[in-house]
């Protein structure tokens, strides 16, 4: 991390409510007065924890002065293994979050240092991340909708599995995204077309 330029805090110096939300998930992780601890329970001893709120949603009510937010998911570093659940993906989350976010100025008016982490081809992950679930449209091909019916597959599982999935590319180009859940979500190289869905064994989800 570095401090900001100076230039650069002239030139950014006005915040706007889209700015709460990220700015709000750096605090969570680097805020003055931020200290999350947890119990080593192999030596009993207090460890520093990192904990990262992000992917919230809401809206900012403006006779009320208020953000109305809901829906985070929490990344962990903090001795157990999705401690807030399936789409907790601790160091690796923690990492997406921080190679996609672009410090805005309320990030600098709460005195946080840039973050050096950005990586610019991050940045779809993290649009992808910050839309509601609902909103993913899932394109169906005939095959598609056969192997949902035969496995019990719910449309959810298919957004869920787009949203908080991790992304793999097949060699012939075709992309899988698989879901917290299990459920391995197959589209074609744009991710807008779905052609097939199954669920991991647990054995191999594992691996």
């Amino acid at each position: 991390s570095a401090e900001y330029p100076a230039e650069e805090w002239e030139l950014t110096d006005k915040v706007r409510t889209e700015h709460v939300p990220q700015a709000f998930s750096h605090w969570t992780m680097e805020g003055d007065g931020i200290d999350w601890a947890y119990m080593d329970e192999g030596t009993g001893e207090e460890r520093a924890a990192k904990l990262l709120v992000c992917d919230i949603q809401g809206c900012y009510v403006g006779e009320r002065y208020e953000f109305q937010l809901n829906d985070p998911v929490i990344h962990s570093q903090a001795g157990e293994r999705c401690m807030f659940g399936l789409t907790d993906h601790g160091t690796s989350g923690i990492m997406l979050f921080m190679k996609s976010h672009i410090c805005n100025p309320l990030c600098r008016q709460l005195g946080l240092l840039n973050n050096s982490l950005f990586e610019e081809e991050k940045t779809a992950a993290l649009f992808r991340s910050s839309r509601k679930t609902s909103d993913l449209t899932v394109q169906k091909v005939n095959h598609l909708r056969e192997r949902q019916l035969q496995r019990a597959i719910r449309t959810r599982e298919l957004q869920q599995a787009r949203k908080h999935g991790v992304q793999e590319r097949n060699h012939d180009g075709k992309l899988r995204h698989v879901g917290p859940n299990g459920v391995v979500y197959a589209t074609d190289e744009s991710g807008k077309i779905g052609i097939t869905a199954f669920r991991r064994e647990p054995e191999e989800a594992s691996q």
